[in-house]
C-alpha cells in the first residue's frame, strides 16, 4: 500500500505552487524552475502533518533525486535514494513522457523506453528500469 499512496500523492506539494507554472507554454524562466524543484519538500512536510501518510514523506521528498546526485532537493545519490523513490521517478518520468501536456505532446511507448534505456545509470537505477520496461 506504501508505493501506491506514494504513487498517488509524490507530487502533492504542485498545490503550494503558483497553477499558471503548469500551464505555461514554453520554456520556463530559471526563477520559474526553481520554484517547481520545490514541490517535494512542499509534498514532504505537508504530508509529514498527517500521521497516517508520514511514513511516505521520504518517497516524496526524494522522488526527483537522480542516481548520479544531479537530482533535487538534496541532491542524493545511488542507494542513498530510496528504493520506493527510485521507482516512483521511472514510473513517473514514462508517464510525463507518454501524456500530453500545455506546454508538450506526447511521446510514443517506444520512444519513453528508448529514453529510459539512454538515462538508465545516470539519471534512473538501470536495474530498476530493467524491470519496468518488462512489466510495460
Amino acid at each position: 500500500m506504501r508505493i501506491e499512496m506514494a504513487g498517488l500523492l509524490h507530487d502533492i506539494g504542485h498545490i503550494g505552487l503558483d497553477r499558471n507554472l503548469f500551464l505555461k507554454k514554453g520554456v520556463l524562466t530559471h526563477e520559474e524552475y526553481e520554484s517547481i524543484k520545490s514541490h517535494p519538500d512542499i509534498g514532504g512536510k505537508f504530508l509529514g502533518s498527517v500521521e497516517p501518510l508520514s511514513e511516505i514523506v521520504a518517497i516524496v521528498v526524494q522522488h526527483h533525486e537522480r542516481i548520479d546526485g544531479r537530482g533535487y532537493p538534496m541532491g542524493l545519490s545511488g542507494k542513498d535514494i530510496g528504493q520506493t523513490a527510485r521507482i516512483i521517478s521511472i514510473a513517473e518520468s514514462y508517464d510525463s513522457m507518454v501524456s500530453q501536456y500545455s506546454y508538450k505532446a506526447p511521446v510514443s511507448k517506444d520512444i519513453a523506453i528508448a529514453e529510459l534505456m539512454q538515462y538508465r545509470g545516470t539519471q534512473f537505477d538501470g536495474d530498476i528500469v530493467e524491470i519496468f520496461i518488462k512489466e510495460i
